[in-house]
């Protein structure tokens, strides 16, 4: 038994494995860098940020959860109603990065109590 590939097949193989979707982190990253990016007003919401990043309310509420635990907005209000606003840092900007062990303990436990 023979098996014969040919070059227009092989090329084809190639450039499907090379269209990879994006990782999980580097969406969060660009997500997370959207939402620092929105200036207010209106107001900084759950609702306006699942908008205008065409996500679900609940990740934006987790990544805005995610953004004020490493201090980079303040929360003011509770549930559906509560309202985000941006601190003004001289490092303003960019994400430095994930949450570490310790934050994510934090947010484990305020989540389940």
């Amino acid at each position: 038994m023979e098996l014969k590939v040919t070059t227009s097949q092989l090329l084809l193989r190639l450039k499907k494995s090379e269209e990879k979707a994006p990782s999980k982190k580097s969406k969060k990253k660009k997500e997370l860098q959207a939402i620092l990016e929105m200036r207010e007003p209106p107001a900084l919401t759950a609702d306006r940020v699942a908008s205008t990043l065409e996500i679900d309310v609940t990740r934006a509420q987790y990544l805005l959860r995610e953004l004020t635990i490493n201090g980079k907005i303040d929360k003011f209000g509770k549930g559906k109603s509560a309202i985000y606003k941006h601190k003004e840092l001289e490092s303003e900007g960019k994400v430095n990065g994930l949450l570490n062990a310790v934050d994510s303990m934090k947010v484990f436990l305020k989540v389940s109590s």
